[in-house]
């Protein structure tokens, strides 16, 4: 869902920046929501001093951007995006780093636009960073919502990959999650919590995952001993497990506490998306796929700090951390 995209300190000199604050606007919604920035560590004391170059109020919205939105360190052999030699040259060094979008000063860009349409790469400017095909494609993709029959492979590769791909620490909150889990394990099906961890196996990154599920579901139960015993003598000796995650842990908590707090079904990414889905870890399971309302947001638009700590607060004893 994210789109990973470049900018250097030379975008800083674009009029449209210095004069026109919308642009400023545009762009930092854009990252905020739905993008990460592909920084150059050694170039990045260079962009902070050209920020200066934007009116005050933009600047200082540019320097908290770097502070807070969603960035990877990435070292590509030319800092300045205008010492390519043309688009190709540029596109091939940014595809190696997975970067869809630069964003160039106006200034340069007729020089990197492409002979034709490029569907793994684009350069756009302050001028026409509306036009983003990349970004218009990840906007499509948090609000998207999961149709029967989809296939839960391409919705992992165009809503979740990237996402996963720029977290470490990820937080589900799905009060049928160890209900459904030890459910599909006794029938010998591959768990919902397996598949995630496939699937973030394959971002090449280590991750912690914390859960938290209800115990007490109407008319069935959840066994805190045979959770354990699952985790520890199933899942977590699992080849993906060993090579993805780093720590993991399972909380159950009283049905009622989900009623009341947590009744929508999240996946949080660190501090910064929240991904909101109709029946949760429902859509990982070993079956066909049913209509699911879908949402990314960004976590400060969503009530997912209220619930966690509610649920943190209310873990059945015996029952925390798993």
């Amino acid at each position: 869902m994210l789109t990973n995209f470049y900018l250097d300190s030379e975008v800083f000199d674009d009029a449209q920046l210095q004069e026109i604050p919308q642009a400023n606007l545009s762009i930092l919604y854009d990252w905020q929501h739905y993008g990460c920035l592909g920084y150059c560590n050694k170039h990045e004391e260079e962009i902070l001093h050209s920020i200066k170059k934007v009116v005050p109020k933009y600047h200082i919205k540019w320097q908290t951007a770097f502070a807070q939105f969603k960035k990877t360190k990435i070292t590509p052999r030319k800092a300045i995006m205008s010492e390519y030699d043309d688009f190709l040259d540029l596109k091939n060094e940014m595809n190696s780093y997975d970067v869809q979008t630069a964003v160039i000063s106006s200034a340069f860009l007729d020089y990197y636009l492409p002979e034709h349409k490029d569907m793994l790469f684009e350069v756009v400017s302050p001028s026409n960073f509306g036009e983003s095909v990349s970004f218009s494609k990840s906007k499509t993709m948090s609000l998207e919502q999961i149709k029967k029959g989809d296939d839960i492979n391409l919705i992992w590769k165009n809503k979740f990959h990237c996402l996963a791909k720029h977290s470490k620490h990820i937080t589900i909150i799905d009060r049928y999650s160890a209900l459904n889990i030890l459910e599909d394990h006794a029938n010998g099906k591959k768990t919902s919590l397996e598949l995630i961890i496939d699937f973030l196996t394959t971002t090449g990154g280590k991750f912690d995952i914390t859960i938290y599920g209800a115990c007490d579901i109407p008319k069935k139960s959840v066994n805190a001993t045979t959770l354990k015993n699952y985790l520890d003598n199933h899942l977590r000796k699992q080849p993906n497990y060993l090579k993805t995650i780093s720590n993991s842990g399972f909380s159950l908590c009283k049905n009622k506490f989900f009623g009341e707090e947590a009744h929508d079904r999240m996946i949080s990414f660190d501090e910064s998306f929240v991904v909101e889905i109709g029946s949760g870890l429902d859509i990982f399971r070993d079956k066909p796929l049913a209509s699911n309302t879908f949402a990314i947001k960004i976590k400060t638009l969503t009530c997912f700090t209220e619930i966690y700590s509610k649920l943190s607060m209310n873990r059945e004893l015996g029952c925390t951390n798993l």
